[in-house]
């Protein structure tokens, strides 16, 4: 499902080294076809999406996204840009309206070094639908909605993420992700 010159030699090369000059964050546009997504949020939607419901932390649906095959592409992908072998961790199908968010404490209980591997699968842009991500209280990476782009962000116990709420006076949003932990993996 990645389109196949995201796994070019000199692609990879170049993306390694802008991954590591931004602090080892990067965001890659359009790693997928639309069709790919719309396969993802019809695969989620079987899976079926539950609710996350916990004010002080965060309001969307989510599903399980264990076995979808697109997982290991994601591994390989964030392995070569990375530079070290990785081990695929929990992944999760996540999807926000008008009046969800995430909040900090929703990411928080990180016992190591990861890697974040975030996946847009939206059908439509939205403006307002930014990830933010803080040291302490510091934003390091503030990361623009972005259709079928790719966020990979190395994360340690200190990083937490947030997800931006999604205003009812903004209009309408149908927000997508797959998102992936990758652990370092033992050699």
């Amino acid at each position: 499902m990645i389109l196949a010159h995201f796994f070019a030699p000199a692609v990879l090369a170049g993306l390694r080294g802008t991954y590591r000059s931004a602090g080892n964050v990067l965001l890659l546009p359009e790693l997928v076809s639309e069709e790919s997504a719309a396969e993802l949020r019809a695969l989620a939607l079987a899976m079926g999406l539950r609710d996350h419901d916990l004010p002080d932390r965060g309001h969307y649906r989510f599903a399980d996204a264990a076995g979808v095959p697109l997982l290991e592409e994601l591994r390989a992908l964030a392995e070569a840009i990375g530079g070290e072998p990785l081990a695929l961790g929990p992944a999760r199908f996540l999807r926000f309206v008008p009046g969800d968010y995430s909040l900090l404490q929703d990411s928080s209980g990180l016992a190591a070094r990861t890697l974040e591997a975030t996946l847009d699968l939206s059908p439509a842009l939205c403006d307002h639908a930014e990830v933010n991500y803080l040291r302490g209280a510091e934003t390091f990476a503030a990361l623009p909605h972005v259709l079928r782009s790719l966020a990979l962000v190395e994360r340690t116990p200190e990083t937490l993420r947030h997800e931006r709420y999604l205003a009812h006076t903004r209009g309408p949003a149908d927000v997508w992700r797959l998102r992936a932990t990758l652990h370092p993996a033992p050699h």
